[in-house]
């Protein structure tokens, strides 16, 4: 039978395996709707010129504020997968695994809670960090507002984690 930890360890790399497949498929996503918008756009100014038709060239304008929202939408959804995989990387490079792996036990990450009050409202900001593709430093301080379980050895250790936690839940608001 398989230890607790055994089955946490491999929740963890099913975790990483899906959000790497969610943000691929993202990806192709987007580029078809970048193919849709290209298109529909195209047939627009050709039948508009063909008809002679002002108002079919006018319309064609919103053609493309209409995919772009939709592409925005998208990457505001794989932003919240690039974040969390960035943050399972982040803790797979830090010493919390490290001795995660030494106590058997995965204390050092949390599962993701989507429902948070701390990310209430982040929509939109996490659209915006996809937009402008801020650096990675950027992405791990939002990445860092997420709910990580910080189990310290010692009540020192503990004491300073929670402070840090109260600094972050300001910093997210």
């Amino acid at each position: 039978m398989r230890s607790k930890f055994e089955f946490q360890f491999d929740l963890l790399k099913e975790e990483y395996n899906n959000v790497q497949l969610s943000i691929r498929h993202y990806d192709s996503l987007l580029f078809v709707i970048k193919g849709w918008a290209i298109t529909t756009y195209a047939g627009f100014i050709y039948l508009s010129i063909k008809e002679y038709r002002l108002d079919l060239m006018i319309l064609s304008v919103l053609i493309p504020l209409f995919f772009w929202a939709l592409d925005s939408l998208f990457k505001g959804f794989q932003a919240r997968f690039v974040l969390r995989s960035r943050l399972i990387e982040d803790y797979l490079r830090s010493d919390r695994f490290d001795e995660d792996i030494k106590r058997e036990d995965m204390k050092g990450i949390a599962a993701p809670d989507i429902w948070t009050p701390e990310l209430k409202g982040r929509q939109f900001k996490d659209l915006l960090l996809s937009l402008k593709q801020l650096s990675s430093k950027d992405l791990d301080k939002l990445g860092a507002c997420s709910s990580v379980d910080r189990t310290s050895a010692s009540e020192a250790e503990a004491d300073k984690s929670q402070e840090q936690d109260k600094e972050q839940e300001n910093h997210c608001k």
